[in-house]
């Protein structure tokens, strides 16, 4: 049909391409089939002739070509699953379809990103996104992990923030450490771990227990019999807490501790009221005080103070002095003074005082009210009490 001039004729894209006219010069053809048209200049054939462009319409491909140019992506699609790809150098966007585990655009400390495929965690564990120091990625991390807490009193070893409030923190472990309301009696009872006697009156656990007892704090321990005891000292080295005891002669630890309680309270259920103990008896400078016969050297343990009980009566020789000294059974914090009789000789006696001696803090001096010397002779009787404060 070459030479034919067809006005404003109305074909498939098929029949135009088959007759292939020349359409006159402002001569239009319509595709009926595609909606687009042509415009004749009088010269060019059909099938060279290019689609008027002032009303183009665009295929998938083109479409994505034009969105692709503006957004400087890089492309891939095909016309059953239009899709858009991007350059990951320039958007972070992962797939418009079903997200995959794409990790180069998972955030970090560069770029935001997207955020991290969840992961399930372990049981009694909560997962979150976060960053630790000296991270450069956000990864799962365990909010609440699984580790046992630790025993109140202990420094817990450092860890991540995210690691909040189980494993970072303190906690007290009450079937461990007998931690709860305090029974009627005054004694909670306590399991710690490898109790092991030391001494007569010492014992280690591997437990930190400082945070639960002090010195003053008092314990009801079955090694064999039943027996009671005052905590003197109570340390923690990092892996032991070494308990020392105020020494009584009315009980020793025969062996491991067994079944053990402690108290916090003034007077729990059958605490004796006073214990018994042997003082070492001396004098200042080279005076003597020996043969010496104890009616009662008793002490009684309160949370800060000791009181001493003293009655005895011994024999002073060697160079008379201002003072006859008295062994305590722990040491003192600071000074205590107070009244007591000091017999010098049957049928007579003397007010004297006494009080803690002054670079010796385990020991307690006797003086008369004179402050001069004792007098050599036996029968020299000490009865009275004193009660000064302690660590």
């Amino acid at each position: 049909m070459s030479g034919t001039h067809v006005y404003n004729i109305s074909l498939t894209a098929a029949e135009w391409t088959s007759a292939d006219p020349v359409l006159g010069l402002g001569e239009i053809g319509f595709e009926s089939d595609t909606y687009q048209i042509k415009v004749g200049d009088g010269v060019t054939a059909w099938i060279s002739l290019a689609y008027f462009a002032g009303v183009s319409s665009y295929t998938d491909e083109e479409a994505q070509d034009a969105v692709g140019g503006m957004v400087n992506s890089t492309l891939s699609y095909n016309d059953a699953t239009p899709s858009l790809g991007v350059n990951p150098g320039n958007i972070k966007l992962d797939d418009l379809g079903t997200p995959d585990d794409n990790t180069d655009l998972n955030a970090n400390t560069t770029n935001h990103g997207l955020l991290l495929k969840a992961v399930a965690p372990a049981a009694n564990v909560l997962n979150v996104v976060g960053i630790a120091n000296g991270e450069t990625s956000f990864a799962n991390k365990a909010l609440f992990d699984a580790t046992a807490p630790e025993p109140l009193g202990v420094s817990a070893a450092a860890g991540t923030s995210l690691i909040a409030s189980h494993r970072d923190h303190v906690h007290v472990r009450q079937s461990a450490l007998g931690i709860g309301a305090i029974p009627f009696d005054g004694w909670v009872g306590a399991s710690w771990a490898s109790m092991t006697r030391t001494g007569n009156h010492s014992f280690t656990t591997t437990d930190n227990v400082t945070g639960l007892v002090e010195a003053g704090t008092k314990l009801f321990i079955i090694d064999s019999t039943v027996k009671y005891f005052v905590i003197a000292t109570a340390t923690w080295n990092g892996s032991i807490t070494t308990i020392t005891l105020m020494v009584t002669t009315d009980f020793t630890l025969a062996g491991n501790p067994s079944t053990l309680s402690y108290s916090n309270v003034e007077k729990p259920y059958a605490w004796p009221d006073v214990f018994n103990y042997t003082p070492t008896f001396g004098g200042t400078g080279s005076m003597t005080y020996t043969g010496v016969t104890v009616s009662r050297a008793q002490w009684k343990r309160t949370a800060k103070t000791l009181k001493i009980l003293l009655d005895v009566v011994g024999t002073i020789g060697g160079t008379i002095s201002y003072a006859v000294t008295v062994t305590s059974p722990v040491n003192g914090a600071g000074s205590g003074i107070a009244l007591v009789a000091c017999y010098l000789n049957i049928g007579g006696a003397q007010v004297g005082w006494m009080r803690q001696h002054s670079g010796n803090p385990s020991v307690i001096e006797v003086l008369l009210q004179s402050e001069g010397n004792w007098s050599a002779g036996a029968s020299r009787y000490i009865r009275g009490s004193i009660e000064f404060p302690v660590a």
